[in-house]
């Protein structure tokens, strides 16, 4: 395997970025090649609170760069596909991206086919590529996690009341679904005092201005839909660091994904590492991990994004993605609202669901799995 130039965002918690971050180390891991780091800048929300010792990883892999010969080296780009400019100046350049809805951006189409070639993490991401026009050969290189990290066994987070927690994971957009977790969960439970819902979100960078834009959404919704009623337990987190995140999970009884499009959805596989029950729109890259029988799977329709969503809440790549006529999965409201009863009623059923997730992970989705993937489809690209 040729010596390799990882560019990418490896600095910060989202998605990308700690999906990027884990596979690196991963690879790194298997020392099957020098690497080289050439680190991207995204301003991506919470603090990551990487390790000392993968800091120290990173950082040795940047003093690598320098070292490396580009023109025979692997430049794997791991970033959105429209950023995508070919080898610039090395031997081979293989990119890695993930897109939420039924195709793929025209730009981002372009962008991968100035590449030799392209790793996704799921077959929803494959078929759907290929039928927006991707050319290039597409390796299958599912993402992981690291079932030591994510467990079961450990504290909670202190801060939080001890009640029954509903807990939501994902930025403040349109795509994530937090407007029918919202709903759902004021209609069911505004007035239990012994449930609560739990936020870990933010707009764009999580700074305190950010998310008071978060916490003025969450009044606004309860001013339109439930006229301005204070029922209801809902806490909005500051920066938790990714350190936190298991004890974060353990807090929690159920996790909410009522998503619209999910290219992988990290917190999901987090969740159930950690023997945290799912309820999760049954659409998109999460059959590459998540059995029907592991967690509740909510039914859905494909719709066109709505033109009366705030281009706020769309960013710039969904607002683009309504523009060219893309699909995303609308899941059934009342099956979200009948799921979340169930579970705070039957709660130790959908436990041992999530125990058989666990497992499901810890032998099948690994990051070193998921780095021996690559390494095995970069042989026969060589």
């Amino acid at each position: 395997m040729r010596p390799l130039i990882f560019q990418g965002p490896v600095y910060g918690a989202s998605g990308y970025a700690t999906a990027a971050r884990r596979f690196l180390l991963a690879l790194q891991a298997l020392q099957v090649t020098p690497i080289g780091l050439n680190p991207l800048t995204w301003n991506c929300g919470f603090d990551a609170g990487e390790s000392r010792q993968d800091l120290l990883n990173l950082q040795q892999m940047e003093k690598t760069l320098a070292e490396l010969p580009r023109s025979q080296a692997c430049l794997l780009h791991w970033s959105i596909a429209s950023e995508f400019l070919g080898r610039q100046g090395c031997a081979q350049a293989i990119g890695h991206t993930v897109f939420e809805t039924n195709s793929l951006l025209k730009d981002f189409v372009s962008g991968a086919n100035r590449m030799d070639g392209l790793i996704v993490p799921t077959q929803f991401n494959q078929n759907y590529f290929r039928q927006a026009g991707v050319q290039v050969p597409m390796g299958l290189v599912p993402e992981g996690v690291d079932s030591e990290h994510f467990s079961p066994d450990g504290p909670g987070l202190k801060v939080l009341p001890q009640r029954f927690t509903f807990l939501f994971m994902a930025q403040l957009s349109y795509r994530k679904g937090l407007d029918l977790v919202l709903k759902a969960f004021l209609e069911l439970f505004a007035k239990h005092d012994d449930v609560q819902l739990v936020i870990r979100s933010y707009l764009r960078d999580s700074t305190p201005k950010d998310l008071d834009q978060v916490r003025q959404f969450i009044k606004a919704f309860r001013d339109q839909e439930f006229k301005g009623q204070q029922n209801g337990h809902i806490y909005l987190l500051s920066n938790v660091a990714d350190s936190y995140m298991p004890a974060l999970y353990r807090s929690a009884n159920v996790l909410l994904a009522p998503h619209r499009g999910e290219g992988w959805g990290l917190p999901i596989s987090e969740a159930l590492a950690c023997e945290v029950p799912v309820i999760a729109t049954g659409w998109g890259g999460i059959h590459e991990y998540l059995q029907p029988d592991h967690a509740c799977w909510l039914n859905y329709t494909l719709e066109p994004i709505p033109p009366d969503v705030p281009d706020l809440f769309l960013g710039g790549h969904l607002k683009q993605a309504r523009a060219e006529g893309h699909l995303l999965a609308e899941p059934d409201y009342q099956q979200l609202k009948y799921a979340m009863w169930e579970m705070y009623r039957n709660y130790f059923v959908y436990k041992a669901q999530a125990m058989q997730a666990r497992e499901f992970l810890q032998k099948h989705m690994s990051w070193q799995q998921a780095a021996q993937k690559f390494v095995k489809w970069m042989e026969t690209q060589a």
